[in-house]
């Protein structure tokens, strides 16, 4: 919610937050499924499925994740390394 706050006071027209709010709707729905059908979805994939789905998103998730830091990280060190001064 804290992002849908934000970008709501970022946009003028009336319009514009009614699209932000049918995504946060939309979104809020699409999770409630999600969860509504857990249950029928392991019956049906078992556990060797899950396991299968957990890793395919766990890479998803890795890689996402490993991108993001990976550019904080590369800057953060750039800065570092450009702020070092040899000790005499």
């Amino acid at each position: 919610m804290r992002i849908v706050i934000t970008l709501s006071s970022d946009l003028p027209h009336s319009t514009d937050k009614l699209l932000l709010v049918i995504a946060a709707l939309l979104t809020t729905a699409l999770m409630a499924v999600t969860l509504w059908l857990g249950r029928p979805i392991n019956r049906l994939l078992g556990t060797t499925g899950i396991n299968g789905a957990h890793r395919r998103l766990g890479r998803y998730q890795f890689h996402c994740d490993g991108t993001e830091e990976s550019v904080s990280r590369s800057a953060a060190i750039g800065f570092v390394q450009s702020t070092r001064r040899p000790i005499d």
